[in-house]
């Protein structure tokens, strides 16, 4: 495709393998997010005989944040709402629905009208496992959401505070191998990329953990604040200022390499725990919303 807008979206959420993306990449400029995001919503919301204006001058469009308010997709989102809000020249109102680890948010965006007023953020892999989890009762599938475009990629971390007596992932590892299903660790949801993340450890590491689920990402740090649990399963960007401030201590993170926010961390895989685990968060429509989108695979 030689549109070059059409060459800054990207509408893959593969519902298999190891890969999950909305984008092409883990990372991009934030004025090219933003400039394809305007570009995914002009053609999105247009009639096939583009017949119509969009957006309406005044109509708000809802921006759905399906967590709990002060996470990371939270902030990114009323990021995004103010660029869009400038550069489409009306409202974008942030709406939080959390619940069920993103389920309510994203039911209440694929019931809505196709028509490019209702988006929503969705994080890669939690959403895949929403439909192929056996027995989880949700009302959409790949096939319900339109993708418009990648926002932003984090690695995931274990915390611990920096006062309490766990200075490494070993120590928190061999606690649990001693007294199984008693070291508490939260996280944003069930099954979300934070569970996945201590599901993988206790396989790779042969324990087992209890897991705390919460609504989003911020209520999870207010637990390890609070002491109410061992440990937290977070984004580094949930862990990163309580690292600086020095209340928390970032036992690991599960990346491939270290990260340049907190480089002296150690990766799971250098401990010895084979575990890699990220969130891909981006921004989707209803399916329908326009039946002209560029469909490509990341990196093409």
């Amino acid at each position: 495709m030689n549109d070059p807008h059409a060459r800054c979206l990207r509408s893959s959420l593969p519902l298999e393998g190891a890969q999950f993306a909305l984008g092409s990449g883990p990372s991009r400029s934030w004025e090219r997010v933003l400039r394809c995001a305007v570009v995914a919503l002009l053609l999105a919301a247009a009639s096939n005989a583009f017949a119509q204006a969009f957006p309406v001058p005044g109509r708000p469009i809802t921006l759905i944040v399906p967590y709990a308010p002060g996470g990371v997709t939270d902030t990114g989102a009323r990021l995004m709402a103010a660029g869009l809000e400038k550069e489409l020249a009306t409202p974008v109102v942030v709406v939080n629905k959390a619940g069920a680890a993103s389920q309510i948010g994203l039911t209440e965006l694929v019931r809505s009208k196709p028509d490019g007023y209702t988006l929503s953020y969705v994080v890669l892999p939690t959403v895949v496992t929403h439909y192929l989890v056996p027995g989880r009762d949700v009302p959409y599938t790949r096939a319900s959401f339109q993708p418009v475009a990648m926002h932003h990629y984090v690695p995931q971390t274990i915390s611990v505070k920096a006062d309490g007596p766990y200075k490494s992932l070993t120590d928190l590892v061999e606690a649990a191998r001693k007294t199984p299903d008693a070291i508490s660790i939260s996280d944003s949801g069930q099954m979300a990329v934070p569970h996945t993340q201590v599901l993988m450890l206790q396989l790779a590491a042969g324990v087992r953990f209890l897991s705390v689920h919460y609504t989003g990402g911020a209520p999870s740090v207010n637990a390890l604040l609070g002491g109410h649990v061992d440990a937290l399963a977070g984004a580094t960007a949930d862990a990163l200022p309580y690292k600086q401030s020095g209340a928390f201590r970032v036992l690991a993170i599960a990346a491939a390499q270290a990260d340049a926010s907190m480089p002296e961390v150690p990766t799971m895989k250098s401990l010895g725990y084979d575990v890699v685990a990220a969130s891909w968060t981006g921004i989707v429509a209803p399916a329908d919303t326009h039946p002209r989108w560029s469909r490509r695979s990341p990196g093409r």
